[in-house]
């Protein structure tokens, strides 16, 4: 029987990237009949694996943007037997010189296609002296595939009790009462800007709290890597946990899509992006979203500008006009 290797990180930690690759490969293993797909996860004990498969003639999804991976599917992989896909990891090809540059071309070269979560991703491969030699393998596809709602019971056993209510009760009621926002780990962009504008959003939620007492303002953070940025964001959050009942933080790498069936709001204020996975679960489960204007975004987005708007008036504004 043929193959169809995927070669990409599964949750956990839970985020984009991860959960797209969960899904894709759910999905391939769900319409492919003729070839076994074999997943390979990007890890040390893996390399000769990845090595072997990349020199077969078997087509390849690489949903990965690690250098050695890249390194290496430059030198071993067979032309026209790799699907790339760029979940937003062009924006740093601009920053790329010498040989790590002449690298990347070559890879491209060799993709049979080049996957882009959103069309603007196109203009970051300019960068490369044979572009046009690259043009005709570009496609554009949604990051975006549903969840598989078999996994729901699983997830809600990972809900704490008052949270696992909150979710029951509202759903039941056909009510909306979560103010969202979800970040996969705290971090700092190439200009030093906190991406997911995690610190000002927990300051505008902990201010909101207590004003809007019969919403839930909720947080959902992955995972903290060990950074200064990272473990300063982290004391804010235990500083705050407790204050309000209604001021919540998820934690942990749980996974959020059931709570969007109850989110009144969804909130995506990062200063940079490919196509939010999370953004579309909103979308998918009929949750209002306002996000920033950095990238485009779907239409029934609300936008905003990070720089010349103040993200907690338009909160304040929205809620109060609800």
């Amino acid at each position: 029987m043929d193959k169809i290797f995927f070669i990409g990180k599964l949750p956990s930690p839970i985020g984009g990237v991860t959960v797209f690759n969960q899904r894709k490969l759910e999905q391939l293993s769900n319409n492919t009949k003729n070839a076994k797909i074999v997943l390979l996860e990007p890890c040390k004990k893996n390399i000769l694996k990845i090595v072997t498969a990349l020199r077969s003639k078997e087509i390849k999804h690489l949903s990965a943007s690690n250098f050695i991976l890249i390194l290496l599917a430059c030198f071993f992989a067979r032309y026209g037997t790799v699907v790339f896909y760029d979940h937003n990891s062009s924006r740093h090809f601009l920053s790329l010189v010498g040989w790590k540059k002449k690298v990347y071309l070559k890879f491209f070269l060799k993709c049979k296609n080049i996957m882009l979560v959103n069309e603007h991703l196109k203009e970051n491969y300019k960068v490369f002296n044979r572009f046009q030699d690259i043009n005709h393998k570009f496609e554009t596809v949604s990051a975006f595939l549903p969840p598989a709602k078999a996994e729901l019971k699983d997830i809600l056993h990972t809900y704490d009790p008052m949270l696992l209510e909150l979710y029951k009760t509202t759903l039941k009621n056909q009510q909306r009462k979560i103010i969202l926002t979800s970040a996969f780990q705290p971090n700092l962009d190439a200009k030093g800007a906190d991406i997911y504008t995690l610190g000002s959003l927990i300051d505008i939620f902990a201010k909101l709290a207590p004003k809007y007492k019969h919403d839930y303002f909720l947080i959902a953070i992955a995972s903290y890597p060990e950074t200064s940025f990272s473990q300063e964001i982290r004391a804010k959050v235990r500083s705050l946990t407790g204050k309000y009942d209604n001021l919540i933080f998820l934690e942990d790498d749980k996974k959020i899509w059931p709570l969007l069936q109850v989110t009144k709001l969804f909130i995506r204020a990062t200063t940079t992006d490919g196509d939010s996975v999370s953004l579309r679960e909103a979308l998918y489960f009929g949750a209002p979203v306002l996000a920033s204007d950095v990238v485009p975004r779907p239409d029934g987005v609300m936008l905003f500008n990070l720089e010349k708007d103040d993200l907690s008036q338009k909160v304040d504004e929205y809620l109060g006009s609800y």
